[in-house]
């Protein structure tokens, strides 16, 4: 398995959960070459909540350079996502939600299929930890867009035998927490599209179909990633029913305007939206985010609407480069073991720092 693998973790005001995901990728059966923290300007002092984790965990002490960098300002995790693209030295480039965890096996079970040359995205089902699963319908089929424009996947699984239920196959989209690319093809399709912004829905969707131009993106059954539901931070920052419908639909109709001719987008934008516009005067409409703030009825409708207009326009833009903002701090970090407990110091490597800086300078 020659491939060295970075773990990309963006972040944003979730310390306490990070810890967990930070300790599971220390305790890889396949060893990371590099865990990459992009924390998105969070309100809590990280660094410190991130060393206590560590001292008190059980995680052995390793050769992995952990490197954190934080957002002067916060980004949003497309551009998150792409400031730890531009950062990473690996092969692969694999990413995990903060508030997930990783099995034990899941970097060697990701490894596996990109010893073809033709495969360049690897991902696996997500365990969901104290949430309740919705049971898709057609359970047969891993993924598909629906002609009412429903984007639909069975990768949310509620346990570890579920998952095992699951078919390894080729897939046309990954869920963002637990997925991974080749580098080098990151890099040639520009990484994450910085419009999918607010909730962000649809960023990792659109960066598979991308991806899958390119080659084979291959869902792996036994690659498994756990996720904690976080009630705060991350992008739940969007709390008001109202400002997650404008984004859903404005990140909604540029990923159908990208991916589909003018007439079948929006014949699919129409379909979605009509449902979902029904669902909210009917009082029927409902989503897995139970700490939303629900508005006025009329005030839903209408940011359906504002959110498809502002993305049809914003849907003519094309990618021209990696897009993330220069971070205001550099930091390579380290685990190493004193008097027997693992400790998370901070590496006084001068070269190590102007090297990412060099290498985010010409990758941008």
């Amino acid at each position: 398995m020659g491939r060295s693998v970075s773990v990309v973790v963006c972040t944003r005001n979730r310390a306490s959960y990070l810890k967990d995901c930070l300790v599971s990728l220390m305790s890889q059966s396949l060893e990371p070459k590099e865990i990459i923290i992009v924390d998105d300007s969070s309100d809590e002092p990280l660094l410190e909540m991130l060393g206590t984790a560590v001292a008190g965990s059980k995680c052995y002490a390793s050769g992995t350079k952990i490197i954190y960098m934080r957002n002067k300002k916060h980004e949003g995790v497309a551009r998150s996502r792409n400031l730890g693209i531009a950062a990473a030295s690996g092969d692969v480039i694999a990413f995990i939600d903060d508030d997930g965890y990783a099995h034990k096996h899941w970097l060697r079970n990701l490894a596996v299929p990109y010893e073809r040359n033709s495969v360049v995205g690897v991902g696996g089902p997500v365990v969901e930890v104290g949430r309740q699963i919705e049971k898709q319908r057609n359970s047969q089929r891993l993924s598909f867009i629906s002609h009412e424009g429903d984007i639909v996947h069975n990768y949310r699984v509620s346990s570890i035998k579920e998952a095992g239920r699951l078919k390894t196959s080729a897939v046309r989209f990954l869920m963002g927490g637990n997925m991974s690319f080749r580098r080098n093809m990151l890099l040639e399709i520009k990484g994450v599209d910085s419009r999918f912004k607010g909730n962000a829905y649809r960023e990792e969707t659109d960066l598979c179909l991308r991806a899958s131009r390119r080659g084979k993106i291959i869902f792996a059954s036994n690659a498994l990633a756990y996720h904690n539901t976080a009630r705060i931070g991350g992008t739940r920052d969007v709390i008001k029913m109202t400002q997650f419908l404008y984004w859903y639909f404005r990140n909604t109709t540029i990923f159908f305007l990208k991916h589909f001719d003018f007439w079948n987008a929006m014949h699919k934008i129409h379909r979605h939206a009509r449902k979902l516009a029904y669902s909210v005067l009917n009082g029927t409409l409902h989503t897995n985010r139970d700490y939303l703030l629900i508005d006025h009825k009329a005030k839903q409708v209408a940011a359906i609407l504002n959110g498809i207009v502002s993305g049809i326009l914003k849907a003519g833009n094309s990618m021209r480069r990696l897009s993330f903002a220069n971070p205001e701090t550099i930091m390579t970090l380290k685990v190493q073991l004193t008097d027997g407990v693992p400790q998370l110091i901070a590496e006084r490597n001068i070269l190590s720092s102007a090297r990412l800086v060099l290498q985010l300078r010409t990758t941008k």
